[in-house]
C-alpha cells in the first residue's frame, strides 16, 4: 500500500536533532536496488543522520525547501521535516506481490492519466488528499529479485502545472543500472540491468 510521507515524525523521548535541507547534486545510485537518477536543478533533501540506522529504500526530493528536516524513519524514503514541503518521494523495494509465501495486493489506482517510467508509459495515479494534490505512478523491475518502484509527487494546487512538469521530466529520466560486487574475491556478483551503477551520491 502506498504511504505518502508524513511532514514531521512522531515525536519520542528524545527528539532527533534540527537540521538544514541540502542541495540534492549529483547522479543518485542505490546499489542495493540497482537504481540510479539525478535529482532536477535546484532541489533539497533532508541529509541522513550520522547514527542512523535503517535499510535503503529510496528517498524525498524537495521542490520548494522545508525550514528544517528532523530524523529519518527505518526506511530512508521517511523523512521528518517541517512544513510540508512541495515534493517527489521516491520509494523502492521488494515487489512483495511476487511473494509466493505472502503475495501483497499493490495500491489500487485512481487513473489521473499517464507517464513515463522505466522506459514505458505507466499509469498516473491521484490520492484524496484535503489539502494537497497528490499523483504517483509505479512500476515493477528486477534487481537481486522482482522490485517495484514508486514515484509520488506532493504539491499544491497552486504549483500543479509546473511541479507537474519537472515531475514528468524527471520520472523519465530514472533508470534501472547494473551493479557489480567483487568483494570475494575470484568472483562477482551481479544484480539489475542496463549500464553500470554509477559511483554517486546516496541522499
Amino acid at each position: 500500500m502506498l504511504i505518502v510521507a508524513i511532514a514531521a515524525l512522531i515525536a519520542s523521548p528524545t527528539q532527533p536533532p534540527i537540521l538544514r535541507p541540502e542541495p540534492a547534486i549529483g547522479a543518485f545510485a542505490s546499489v542495493n536496488y540497482a537504481i540510479t537518477f539525478i535529482a532536477p536543478v535546484r532541489t533539497t533533501y533532508c541529509p541522513i543522520p550520522a547514527d542512523w540506522s535503517g535499510s535503503d529504500h529510496g528517498t524525498v526530493i524537495f521542490l520548494e525547501p522545508p525550514r528544517f528536516c528532523r530524523g529519518v524513519g527505518y526506511p530512508s524514503s521517511s523523512r521528518g521535516f517541517e512544513p510540508d514541503a512541495p515534493r517527489i518521494e521516491v520509494y523502492y523495494g521488494l515487489d512483495l506481490s511476487q511473494d509466493d509465501a505472502s503475495p501483497s495486493t499493490p495500491p489500487a489506482c485512481n487513473r489521473a492519466g499517464a507517464i513515463m517510467l522505466l522506459g514505458r508509459a505507466r499509469a498516473l495515479c491521484r490520492s484524496p488528499h484535503r489539502h494537497r494534490v497528490v499523483l504517483w505512478s509505479r512500476a515493477t523491475y528486477s534487481t537481486y529479485g522482482p522490485a517495484e518502484l514508486i514515484l509520488t509527487l506532493v504539491t499544491t494546487r497552486r504549483r500543479l502545472s509546473a511541479d507537474l512538469g519537472r515531475f514528468r521530466r524527471f520520472a523519465a529520466s530514472v533508470r534501472t543500472c547494473r551493479q557489480v560486487d567483487r568483494r570475494l574475491k575470484g568472483s562477482a556478483s551481479t544484480w539489475g540491468t542496463g549500464p553500470r551503477c554509477p559511483k554517486g551520491n546516496w541522499y
